[in-house]
């Protein structure tokens, strides 16, 4: 998981001039995985400075867990 409580002192998004523009300020982020490969990401942007807790990032990788589970069981379906 990637947690940034604050976008503007993180030197990897001084190129996403939307972040600005849109008043993004922390960042929470969690691998999708289809086993071992990451597939995609998971993530939360808030417009107040946040210091996401512990809980917060372990639920937000539980959701990831969750909905690489739901699309394998909806491939498998069809």
């Amino acid at each position: 998981s990637l947690v940034l409580e604050s976008l503007e002192d993180d030197p990897r998004s001084q190129f996403h001039s939307w972040l600005s523009r849109e008043k993004l300020v922390s960042y929470l982020a969690v691998p999708l995985k289809a086993g071992r490969r990451p597939v995609g990401v998971l993530e939360i942007y808030t417009q107040d400075p946040r210091r996401f807790s512990k809980e917060e990032v372990q639920l937000l990788a539980m959701f990831a867990r969750r909905a690489r589970v739901a699309e394998k069981l909806s491939m498998d379906a069809v």
